[in-house]
């Protein structure tokens, strides 16, 4: 029976790719079919929706609240030219399961902090190097896409460092 378990959920996935591959073979895979066909509760693709309307709201409008503050920019210019970022980056106080936010101008008063923000924004580029190599080795740009993650993995290693602005 716990074998049962343990292949249940992988059987389940593997049923929703093939109904969204099926799908796709019919015409553009776009989330709004994606939606309709799940409506039907006898549909494969029915239980990955949150069909309650209330929580449904709930995480909507966070995503939302989440679209505004990013949508706050900070800009700077160097060197002649504008750097423009968003102003509120998330806190390196709260605990990483939980999402909250702080401005640029407090980040800037701690380097502790400032070192953190750039660490975890360096660590989501090489996260995605690491997705863009999968695709790369597909497409023919291995090569490519190993080098500059490379080069970002180096930076990430000087950031780590005793100071955000040494130099090895």
């Amino acid at each position: 029976m716990a074998t049962l378990e343990k292949q249940q959920p992988k059987k389940k996935y593997e049923v929703m790719v093939e109904t969204l591959r099926a799908m796709a073979a019919e015409g553009p895979l776009t989330p709004d079919r994606v939606i309709d066909a799940a409506k039907s509760p006898k549909s494969p693709l029915h239980s990955y929706f949150t069909w309650d309307v209330k929580q449904a709201a709930q995480a909507y409008w966070k995503s939302q609240a989440r679209e505004l503050i990013r949508s706050v920019e900070y800009q700077i210019i160097v060197e002649d030219r504008p750097v423009t970022v968003s102003y509120y980056v998330r806190d390196p106080r709260v605990e990483a399961e939980t999402q909250g936010y702080v401005g640029l101008d407090d980040l800037k008063e701690s380097p502790d902090w400032a070192k953190s923000h750039v660490q975890q924004e360096l660590a989501a580029v090489i996260e995605r190097l690491q997705r863009a190599e999968g695709y790369a080795t597909v497409l023919g740009l291995h090569a490519e896409v190993v080098a500059v993650k490379r080069s970002v993995q180096k930076l990430a290693t000087r950031v780590s460092g005793p100071s955000l602005g040494a130099t090895p």
